[in-house]
């Protein structure tokens, strides 16, 4: 749809794709991963963090949508991420510098979530456990929550991608957000799917299945350098949750619950191949590790909140709350 829109007849078409520079970005900050954890390629790392480092902006605007139509909320906000540069859709206005009268929403590629959420997820270049920037994460919030909430069948039902749209929504938000988005995944629900839980959305039924992955983020999230629980999950709003081995990054096996006060209980953990935990302590105060029957293990601070310990292959870990 966007392709009409967008500049080919020289040097600058599809310049600074939105899904190109988040895989992109991600392809080389993984690949700096993976070569530091398997001891492969390490020549190679220099010239991949030259690529990262070279990566140039996302591509944003802000527009300004005309009083009472979609999107009018959030003029004068923090701006949105767009497919592309040379990316707008007729009836946007791109960056307030055209005279089209701005009515169209979303303005490209049919819903299509990915090009406008990639940076967020799958890619996870863009969160709020990984962003510095608060003025990045607040655009990166800001496109989510705009986009999924004028999908045709209402807030979070896109006509293609529900797993591309609700993960980076839970990616960006808080506490806070959590009993909006609960109200809005179980709306998308009822709207567009039958009662086994695919999508109604004439094939492509079963790629949307991802979407559960935000559901278990609502619970748990490990990326972003560290394991959080209940990181967007209100419990004096929603009441008690619990979440029962889910897989965490690091071939970690994790279970834990909270009750409806917002309290959490000891989490248990399984290592499968061994290496460090690092957690940020949902407990005021330094936090309990054990293992076993409950032998005490160290733990290490690594920044505010944030703590650290050894595991080894097959151990089984309790962290509790140290007061």
């Amino acid at each position: 749809m966007c392709m009409p829109y967008i500049s080919t007849d020289n040097a600058d078409g599809f310049h600074n794709s939105h899904p190109d520079l988040a895989f992109a970005a991600s392809s080389f900050r993984n690949a700096i991963r993976f070569a530091n954890i398997l001891s492969v390629d390490t020549a190679m790392v220099a010239a991949w963090q030259k690529g990262l480092d070279a990566m140039p902006a996302y591509p944003s605007a802000d527009f300004t949508f005309i009083e009472g139509a979609h999107g009018s909320e959030w003029n004068g906000g923090a701006g949105y991420f767009v497919e592309a540069e040379y990316g707008y859709h007729e009836g946007v206005n791109p960056v307030n510098s055209s005279d089209i009268t701005p009515q169209v929403w979303p303005w490209c590629n049919k819903e299509y979530p990915v090009s406008n959420f990639a940076a967020m997820w799958p890619t996870d270049e863009i969160g709020a456990t990984q962003t510095d920037d608060a003025a990045l994460l607040a655009r990166a919030k800001q496109t989510v929550w705009a986009l999924t909430n004028y999908t045709k069948q209402g807030p979070f039902a896109n006509t293609n991608g529900f797993c591309l749209s609700w993960p980076p929504a839970v990616r960006v938000a808080g506490r806070g957000d959590a009993e909006y988005l609960m109200k809005g995944f179980a709306g998308a629900i009822h709207a567009a799917t039958g009662n086994n839980g695919c999508v109604h959305n004439q094939g492509g039924m079963l790629e949307n299945v991802g979407a559960t992955v935000a559901i278990n983020n609502l619970l748990l999230q490990s990326h972003g350098g560290r394991m959080r629980f209940f990181p967007v999950w209100n419990a004096t709003t929603l009441g008690a949750a619990s979440f029962t081995t889910l897989r965490a990054y690091g071939a970690f096996i994790v279970s834990g619950a909270i009750d409806a006060s917002g309290t959490v209980a000891p989490v248990s953990l399984e290592s499968e191949v061994g290496g460090d935990v690092v957690f940020e302590s949902p407990w005021t105060g330094a936090p309990k590790v054990t293992v076993g029957a409950g032998t005490a293990v160290s733990t290490s601070v690594v920044s505010r909140n944030v703590y650290s310990f050894n595991t080894s292959v097959g151990g089984k870990y309790t962290i509790s709350d140290g007061n």
